[in-house]
């Protein structure tokens, strides 16, 4: 059948050791400056909509998206030469956060959770152990979740427009789940728009012409998506209990 050709899961192959290299080299960076530094003063972005906008934890499930949403490139690049200039442009959208992160600390004031006896509060807990409510301006979620859909909308229109939608509902998460500002979102989102304009889609035109990868492979985040979900809830379900009294406000 088509959708076993070997250039399918070579490329899947290929681009999947890309991708995780990708990880391994940009992420560390923020995780350090999340860390290490997230004590540092740093300044508040809120404008009225900010503080308008209610704490709402069930937005956990679309703010997570964005954990597998950077992989939707995986599914729909073909050619290598094409990978490559995906994979360098996370790398670019996350190192140019990173330096701004350093360089203009802004810092989100977070709610306290309540309990971890919910689902859905542990997973907003479990998000907020591991992430300080720093490294703000601009939001990572925004510029990663609109680099991956400019890029699927790049090969796959239909694909790209759902992506886009996706990616706008991430954004709105970040709001609700007070990590980010609005002026975090519009950063963010120049910051992908301008790596997609100026460094990815000149190259792509010109290298790795190949057609893209099945249309129904796009598929494949979603099925990540529920493994990951999945995961964490059997952690829940096991009793996996978090020190909330860790969790910076």
């Amino acid at each position: 059948m088509k959708f076993f050709e070997k250039s399918v899961t070579d490329a899947l192959w290929y681009n999947t050791k890309v991708g995780l290299i990708t990880l391994l080299f940009a992420f560390p960076p923020y995780g350090i400056v999340n860390h290490l530094y997230y004590d540092r003063p740093a300044i508040n972005l809120a404008i009225p909509i900010d503080n308008y906008l209610p704490f709402n934890h069930y937005w956990i499930l679309v703010y997570a998206w964005v954990y597998v949403f950077l992989f939707l490139p995986v599914f729909i690049v073909r050619g290598k030469e094409s990978f490559k200039y995906v994979a360098k442009g996370f790398i670019i959208v996350n190192l140019t956060s990173v330096a701004i992160f350093v360089l203009m600390p802004a810092r989100y004031p977070r709610p306290a959770i309540p309990t971890q006896d919910e689902f859905l509060w542990w997973g907003t807990a479990l998000n907020y152990l591991l992430d300080k409510p720093v490294n703000c301006f601009p939001s990572l979620h925004v510029a990663n979740a609109f680099l991956a859909s400019m890029i699927a909308f790049h090969y796959r229109k239909r694909v790209g427009i759902i992506a886009w939608l996706m990616a706008a509902l991430i954004s709105v998460s970040t709001l609700y789940m007070k990590q980010h500002f609005v002026a975090d979102i519009a950063m963010g989102f120049v910051l992908s728009f301008s790596v997609y304009r100026f460094y990815f889609r000149p190259r792509a035109y010109t290298t790795g012409n190949q057609s893209p990868l099945p249309e129904w492979l796009s598929l494949g985040v979603a099925g990540i998506y529920l493994f990951f979900i999945g995961s964490m809830y059997l952690l829940f379900a096991l009793g996996v209990k978090l020190p909330l009294e860790k969790i910076v406000r």
